[in-house]
């Protein structure tokens, strides 16, 4: 029988002596994994498109967490600009064990909120390159740092429960299609990665309030003419109210500390109960 050692809850959650890439980790979900995963004892990485924001963001976690965090400008949807990033934290704390997608893109404008026939051709290529190639970009890079290293990793991704209900309006055609694409590479990845030592795992959340859905809702609300789009759905979850990034991103410390070492290849539900009603 395959033995492992038994540790301390303590242990088991701690990240201490390993490095994470966090990328959206400027603003929102993305930053609130990062902070949790330096309180956890994690070097950590974050990435972001907004290169200014993402440093200070960076700033700020290494104070609060005293640990070592840093904010570098990344492009998910640019294999070089991932590379880089990559590189980068390989060269400067010695290894990568942890990656978490979490940068991501939707209609934040009216005008992008299409039905199927008139979706735009841009707006879907530009969801898809950032949310679901992006997603394959990142965790191929990060996939060969490990294999190289050969001491095995963790690859976080993001869906959405959108992917499991009616989208509730119009316009969310490339952003849904493009999170079930990252559901079936998460399947797939932690297939062809396992046997390295691999975990890849996506987490599925609700409605989360953070300042990309305040201009997701304005949008929505312009569009429909509905002032709270939502307003139904909070009503009924069991919870009885939507996400915070702090909800997300401890879920994301589960999934990437030992407590799920025995998990990969799974959908993990961050949604106050939605899907069960």
């Amino acid at each position: 029988m395959n033995r492992r050692e038994i540790k301390s809850t303590e242990e088991l959650l701690s990240l201490g002596g390993r490095v994470a890439v966090v990328t959206g980790a400027g603003q929102g979900i993305g930053r609130a994994v990062a902070h949790h995963f330096a309180a956890a004892g994690a070097q950590v990485v974050m990435g972001d498109l907004n290169s200014e924001g993402v440093a200070e963001a960076g700033r700020e976690i290494s104070a609060e967490a005293e640990a070592a965090a840093v904010g570098l400008e990344v492009d998910v949807s640019s294999a070089e600009s991932v590379r880089r990033l990559a590189a980068t934290a390989v060269e400067r704390f010695g290894r990568l064990d942890v990656w978490a997608n979490f940068a991501a893109t939707y209609p934040t404008h009216p005008d992008d909120l299409s039905d199927a026939l008139s979706f735009p051709l841009e707006e879907w290529k530009r969801e898809l390159d950032v949310n679901l190639t992006g997603a394959f970009i990142c965790s191929q890079a990060a996939a060969r740092e490990m294999v190289a290293a050969g001491n095995g990793g963790v690859i976080i991704n993001t869906s959405t429960t959108l992917v499991d209900r009616h989208p509730g309006h119009p316009g969310m055609l490339a952003y849904v299609s493009s999170k079930g694409g990252i559901e079936q590479l998460t399947m797939m990845l932690a297939a062809e990665l396992g046997p390295h030592g691999i975990r890849v795992l996506a987490l599925k959340p609700t409605v989360v309030e953070t300042e990309g859905l305040a201009e997701n809702l304005g949008a929505v609300s312009k569009l429909t003419g509905v002032e709270d789009p939502f307003g139904d759905l909070e009503e009924v979850m069991p919870l009885r109210r939507f996400g915070v990034p702090h909800d997300v991103a401890r879920v994301a410390l589960f999934a990437a500390s030992d407590l799920g070492a025995f998990m990969t290849g799974c959908v993990l539900p961050v949604d106050g109960g939605e899907l069960a009603v």
